[in-house]
């Protein structure tokens, strides 16, 4: 149980042996910096993103490694989210494949919405006796980016984590921010 108690760090899985995927350079689709900004600013594209495989890992799991400013999401991932009618996200259909040009089929690009303060920074932290509080500037989102940065780590309520439980959704890694501050 978090010791917030209402909010949990989210990334995806990043052994070696998971799959890390990045934005294509196929021809066109814009480059990967250019289509990444254009998602955050809301605008979708016309046609899928390309995601390829960068790395040797071959597992999969409902979020893909980026490094980066967005996840994959598996379509079971944006299910349990549609079904709980969960804020502060949307998604883009997605293109993954392998660098052999293997085809892996079912995810979507999360892009993430909900926003929140910057409880990290030592003159933004807002500490309760649970531990950092979230919601200073917090938008209401269930899913939610730290400081309105995109980054590796972005953040769920609670309900969004007992839905991907409930759902048995695999290789998310969640982290009580109250251990990392």
């Amino acid at each position: 149980m978090s010791t917030s108690g209402r909010f949990w760090l989210v990334r995806a899985a990043s052994a070696r042996s998971d799959c890390w995927v990045r934005v294509g350079d196929t021809e066109g689709d814009p480059a990967g910096d250019e289509m990444m900004s254009s998602l955050l600013d809301g605008a979708a594209p016309d046609q899928p993103v390309s995601l390829v495989v960068w790395n040797r890992g071959r597992r999969r799991g409902d979020l893909l490694w980026s490094g980066g400013s967005f996840s994959a999401i598996s379509d079971r991932a944006v299910q349990v989210l549609e079904a709980i009618g969960a804020t502060g996200w949307r998604s883009v259909p997605a293109h993954v494949r392998f660098g052999n040009g293997e085809e892996l089929p079912g995810y979507q690009v999360l892009v993430v919405t909900g926003t929140c303060g910057d409880f990290f920074a030592e003159a933004d932290r807002r500490r309760t006796d649970r531990g950092v509080d979230p919601f200073h500037e917090w938008d209401g989102s269930d899913v939610f980016w730290i400081g309105a940065r995109p980054q590796f780590t972005f953040c769920v309520t609670d309900r969004v984590r007992e839905a991907f439980d409930a759902a048995g959704l695999d290789r998310i890694e969640y982290e009580d921010p109250a251990d990392v501050v």
